[in-house]
């Protein structure tokens, strides 16, 4: 795994754990009025954060079907679509639409591993 990927696993897993009980148990109505305007608006800072990972990794998928080895494929996956939907229990609609907006904003890597737009 590449240290990427462990970083960001790692990050994600301590979120969940932090996450998991004060949002399990949030009742909006008792927190104070300032308390509520800033626990709003961070939760929609979070929010953004997970839906820019989450359209920037469903774009990753049909690259992943591409190319000489299908890896999604090799796991089971009919398509990038199926990969995607299974994955996040997403509807096949709504994966299509994050792969192809993933798509269009990812970056790719060129054969001598630069970033191509």
């Amino acid at each position: 795994m590449s240290r990427q990927g462990e970083v960001l696993q790692e990050r994600i897993g301590d979120a969940i754990e932090l996450l998991t009980d004060p949002v399990g148990t949030l009742a909006p109505s008792r927190l104070t009025a300032p308390e509520y305007i800033t626990v709003l608006r961070d939760v929609e800072h979070l929010s953004r954060l997970v839906d820019a990972a989450r359209i920037a990794l469903a774009g990753e998928a049909e690259k992943r079907t591409q190319g000489p080895i299908d890896t999604l494929g090799t796991l089971g996956f009919a398509s990038a679509v199926d990969a995607v939907a299974t994955l996040t229990s997403a509807g096949d609609r709504d994966a299509k639409r994050r792969i192809r907006i993933g798509g269009s904003l990812n970056t790719g890597t060129s054969l001598t591993g630069a970033e191509t737009g």
